[in-house]
């Protein structure tokens, strides 16, 4: 047994086995606690640079503090306490129970922090393979940065900020959604491409079901559940990004990013999203093959909203074109687009539709409302899109379906156009079609892409 009373200090020991007692106004550093042994740190006891190895154990009474501690191998800090500067490293693990608060936390892989209710964590570090379950009426305080392939599990009422590092973390996971609710944590970091190729969040119990989407602002969406419930989440730039939810298969949902506002357009300094474009700008153009300079007189934006009753092909679900679908970096990116919209191959216009395979290009079930957006040239082009041929709007009596939200407004005639005047024939025969079809799904299957969707049979 080590006793240090008031005024005690010990320094550059080792504890082996044995039990340790820190009095109010004893300090203990720059010691090993080893071999399952044991030191209590009373109220107004200090310890700093302990290193708590093979189910080593130091337990913090509230008042007691503890700096710079490094906790490896089984061994465990309890905290009812003050901890900063604490390391928690493979099969370590820092409980902080009531009352407790940890500051400028680093977990490495296979360490664990778990903080219970009423205790409060702060600024921490969450590596890959590294875990922080923050359970009800605990609090963050302070942003919890965590990398691809660490996890932070928390309630709706943690507050604070997740940082998501990089483009595919699937690290958060939030409780308490169950009948609606507010997330008071801010999320930041939220990007991707596109659902499967994004972050995602876990909203335990949430069925994605017959969900819709609001944006109060930039950094928010409220979640409309089929039952009426609502869910408000803080998520840094989220009305750009877009948010969708899918089931994560454990009746849950993931929250994945959709970037249907966000097709990029070629134009002659590099691309631009399709929101972007105005009247007057210029676009690349491809006439014969060859690349042409071509100005946008008309751009306009309409809303979608998905009719779930219907048919795939019938109720107005984006078709998900993934990226490298058509061939090596054709798209870029995953690609959304009506139904309707046509593709560009070998001189013809191809619709949509009637390249659904369930795999590469499926319909989008997640999205069940959305923007979509269309430009006009002088005359109808073939453009590029997501590094996809297709083409631009034509002009066939139904623009007033569009709205236009730029400055400078165009006001021109309805044209009634037909396919007679487009850039190139709109094929739509089995013949023309199924080779085409058939070469992109036989790409999907080669790339062991998932099925999506059950593919439409091809009918005349």
């Amino acid at each position: 047994v080590l006793e240090i009373a008031s005024g005690g200090l010990v320094e550059g020991s080792t504890i082996n086995g044995g039990t340790g007692h820190v009095d109010s106004g004893g300090s203990l550093t720059t010691t090993t606690i080893d071999n399952s042994a044991i030191v209590h740190v009373s109220a107004g006891a200090t310890t700093s640079n302990l290193t708590l190895e093979t189910f080593g154990t130091v337990v913090v009474s509230s008042g007691g503090t503890v700096y710079n501690t490094v906790i490896s191998s089984g061994g465990g800090l309890g905290l009812a306490g003050t901890a900063s500067g604490t390391i928690v490293n493979s099969g370590g693990v820092l409980e902080i129970s009531s009352n407790g608060i940890a500051q400028d936390n680093t977990i490495t892989s296979g360490g664990a922090i778990d903080a219970d209710a009423g205790s409060v964590v702060g600024t921490t570090t969450v590596s890959s393979g590294g875990s922080l379950t923050v359970s009800s009426s605990a609090a963050i305080s302070g942003v919890v940065t965590v990398a691809n392939g660490g996890s932070a599990t928390i309630w709706n009422d943690a507050g604070g900020t997740i940082d998501l590092v990089g483009d595919t973390n699937h690290g958060l996971t939030i409780s308490g959604l169950e009948n609606g609710g507010t997330v008071s944590t801010v999320i930041s970091g939220y990007t991707g491409t596109g659902p499967g190729d994004s972050d995602s969040i876990d909203l335990v119990g949430v069925s994605p079901t017959g969900a819709t989407y609001s944006y109060p602002s930039n950094d928010q969406v409220v979640v409309t559940l089929s039952n009426g419930n609502t869910i408000t989440l803080n998520i840094e730039g989220v009305k750009t990004t877009g948010f969708a939810l899918v089931s994560d298969g454990n009746g849950g949902s993931l929250a994945e990013v959709c970037f249907l506002a966000g097709s990029l357009i070629s134009i002659p300094s590099g691309t631009i999203a399709v929101e972007k474009l105005a009247v007057g700008d210029n676009v690349t153009a491809y006439v014969d093959g060859t690349e042409t300079v071509r100005q946008v007189t008309w751009a306009g934006q309409a809303r979608c909203t998905v009719r779930p009753h219907l048919a795939l092909d019938q109720a107005g679900y984006p078709v998900r074109i993934l990226k490298n679908a058509i061939s090596e970096g054709v798209p870029f990116k995953d690609m959304l687009i009506t139904a309707e919209h046509c593709l560009f191959f070998d001189g013809k216009f191809v619709p949509a539709r009637m390249l659904v395979n369930g795999r590469s290009i499926f319909y989008d079930t997640s999205i069940t409302s959305y923007d979509y957006y269309h430009i006009e040239t002088a005359d109808h082009s073939v453009i590029m899109a997501d590094g996809m041929l297709t083409e631009s709007y034509l002009d066939t009596g139904n623009r007033r379906a569009f709205r236009q939200n730029n400055a400078v407004v165009s006001i021109p005639l309805s044209r009634d156009l037909s396919w007679d005047d487009a850039a190139a024939p709109l094929t739509v025969s089995r013949e023309a079609v199924e080779p085409i079809y058939r070469q992109i799904e036989g790409r999907a299957k080669e790339q062991n892409c998932p099925v999506h969707s059950e593919a439409p049979s091809l009918t005349y």
